[in-house]
């Protein structure tokens, strides 16, 4: 899904690029290359890799964080820590987040170009108004207490 809305974006701002990171599982990588080389997907799709060693490096290095989990979502305070927008069709917490998406190509499509056209939008402050850190790691340790 993200590869074919990536298409889209291409098309308008043909100056955009992907970058696929966290490939982990060989048939998986070798899925997207046939797909970049069959739908000519190389015009946009230039990384394809596997896992990562320094996130928050790659999250700085980048315009905008996408992710096509769904209903879940992840990253997304890494990538709001990096003052970097979030793209993902599981990040739905709060109802004035300003690139929401559905679990579609045109959605996805539409809130990666708003989030494009709408650069320097202040994520890190997002991020410091609607998240708690301690909330979440509160949240995290009930969970690995109920399977631990």
């Amino acid at each position: 899904m993200v590869c074919v809305a990536m298409e889209q974006v291409w098309r308008k701002y043909p100056k955009a690029r992907l970058h696929l990171f966290n490939c982990n599982d060989p048939k998986m990588e070798a899925t997207f290359k046939a797909l970049m080389n069959h739908n000519k997907w190389f015009t946009f799709l230039r990384t394809i890799s596997g896992p990562v060693a320094d996130v928050n490096l790659l999250l700085n290095r980048g315009d905008i964080v996408v992710s096509g989990l769904f209903p879940l979502y992840a990253r997304s305070i890494e990538a709001f820590g990096a003052n970097k927008p979030l793209v993902c069709p599981g990040y739905h917490e709060h109802a004035d987040y300003p690139y929401p998406c559905d679990p579609t190509v045109e959605s996805m499509a539409n809130a990666i170009i708003k989030a494009w056209e709408e650069r320097g939008w202040p994520a890190r402050q997002w991020a410091e108004q609607h998240h708690d850190v301690a909330e979440t790691v509160t949240q995290c340790v009930d969970v690995y207490g109920r399977y631990l």
